[in-house]
């Protein structure tokens, strides 16, 4: 884990990643891009790769995984946020008007 072998996974339509979250169990790749304003997920290799949330999104950040839920923070919302990890449907705000939130 040294880092010499290591491979690019995801290298376009992608600005401004700020969390990365894996399923083991799924075997798919979960991250926030603050840029493209959305939540995706793909593969481990990149492939089968698709946008899960990406409407009212302003500025997600922080990211988890629980059971079958995703989390997220939004800086922009000061809120914490959650929705189903497959579909991105069902979506919760778990905690809001927070003043700074990270991870």
């Amino acid at each position: 884990m040294d880092g010499s072998q290591r491979t690019t996974v995801i290298d376009r339509n992608i600005t401004w990643p700020n969390c990365l979250a894996i399923d083991q169990e799924r075997k798919k790749l979960y991250w926030t891009d603050a840029g493209t304003r959305t939540i995706e997920m793909s593969d481990y290799d990149g492939r089968n790769r698709q946008v899960l949330i990406s409407l009212d999104l302003p500025h997600p950040f922080g990211l988890a995984l629980h059971g079958n839920r995703i989390y997220w923070t939004d800086w922009t919302e000061h809120t914490i946020q959650s929705a189903d990890k497959v579909t991105g449907r069902d979506r919760k705000i778990i905690l809001q008007g927070l003043e700074i939130l990270l991870d």
